[in-house]
Parts: C-alpha cells; structure tokens; sequence
C-alpha cells in the first residue's frame, strides 16, 4: 500500500481496479446504466461494470511492461485516452435501437476482454492451472445465470 497525495482532479488506474479515499473502499471505473451488472436488451447480464472495466484494462496492464516508456495520457476532460474512445463507443452500442447490433457487438467485446483477462491472470499466477479452473468455473456459473435471467424473462413475457 502507497499513500499519495496530490492536489486536483485524478482517476488513477489501480492493479485490483480499487481505491480506498478517506478510508472508503471505491472503484476506479463507472456504471454506464443504473444497474451495477451490465444490461442488454433489458436482460440483466452477470457481468458487472466493475468486472467489464477491469477486465479491459488487462490489455493496457498487459500493454505497460512491453511498451517501455509509456506514458499515460489524458483529454481536456481529464479521461485517460486509452478509455476514451472505448468509452465514446460503449456509450454508442448501449444508445442503439437495434437490440442486433448491440447484442453482437458487446458480445464480442466481452470474448475479446475476457480473453485479455485470462491472459493476464494465467501470466501473473503462480499456479496458471488453478487459474485457468477458476475461470472456466467462473464462466459456467455466468452462462448459467445468463441463460437463467433470460429464460425467466421469456416466460413472464409468455
């Protein structure tokens, strides 16, 4: 643990994507809907914002080690320019009327980021194997309770 102090407005990047200010234990990232899982076509999905925005952050945590040097960024709003455009997009697939199209689209996100994630997990674990279970397990139990929620909804709807 590392105290730092500094004066103004920051979003820093932690490894276990949280923060404690003031003693209060909070997260780095946003919920882009009023709900802490992420929401597609108003079926609650298992995946939280807080899983979803660490887990793509597993591409620029694997990023840093290879590309020496680098140096984040910021825009005039203060957003790191490594999730803005990310960011700008999320916002877009989630305004989309076509329940096709977001569907698709944050479905390959969430494969391309899990995968990220499995690669930074199998890389920085001591025993890659028991990682690797933990995963699958982990993957099970969200299918099952996707596919749960949206049997449920189908037969309210019924």
């Amino acid at each position: 643990i590392q105290k730092v102090q500094r004066k103004g407005v920051f979003a820093p990047f932690t490894p276990s994507g949280f923060i404690v200010v003031n003693g209060i234990v909070a997260s780095n990232y946003i919920a882009y809907q009023e709900s802490q899982y992420l929401t597609m076509n108003n079926i609650q999905t298992p995946f939280t914002y807080q899983w979803v925005a660490h887990a793509f952050n597993s591409i620029h945590r694997l990023a840093v080690p290879f590309l020496f040097g680098i140096q984040e960024t910021y825009t005039e709003q203060g957003i790191s320019n490594w999730v803005a455009m990310p960011h700008r997009l999320m916002v877009w697939v989630l305004e989309q009327k076509s329940t096709t199209v977001s569907t698709l689209l944050l479905g390959l996100a969430l494969l391309a980021i899990s995968v990220a994630r499995l690669i930074e997990l199998l890389l920085l674990a001591n025993t890659p194997v028991v990682v690797f279970g933990i995963f699958v397990v982990s993957v099970i139990i969200m299918a099952r309770r996707l596919l749960s929620t949206h049997t449920t909804k189908t037969k309210k709807i019924a």
